[in-house]
């Protein structure tokens, strides 16, 4: 469990850091630092694991005040390997941020 603890925020430093390092695509939209945010606090949440786990109220909060339409746009394969994508839009949903009707998060 420390392990994966340790890993965890491993990978979180590299990901802060290549977005730092890689340029970004003129009219992308600017939600990397909200993706972070979002990985760190509603991890439990969307982690990849069996069962769902309600958000807190952390999490609530801060899905509620991002634009979640472009987290899910901008969420690279690298986030991907953290975060169950699909788990990653149920938070949207029950904080009251839906994504519209055929939206893609990340590859799925």
């Amino acid at each position: 469990m420390v392990a994966m603890k340790v890993i965890f925020r491993l990978i979180v430093f590299v990901l802060v850091f290549a977005m730092f390092v890689t340029h970004q695509a003129q009219g992308e939209g600017d939600c990397h630092t909200e993706i972070l945010i979002i990985m760190m606090n509603c991890k439990v949440t969307i982690e990849y694991g069996d069962a769902f786990v309600d958000p807190s109220e952390k999490c609530h909060s801060l899905v509620k005040l991002y634009d979640t339409d472009c987290i899910c746009h901008s969420f690279t394969l690298e986030g991907q390997t953290l975060v169950d994508a699909r788990k990653a839009i149920k938070p949207a949903l029950i904080c009251g941020k839906p994504l519209p009707i055929g939206s893609i998060c990340g590859s799925k």
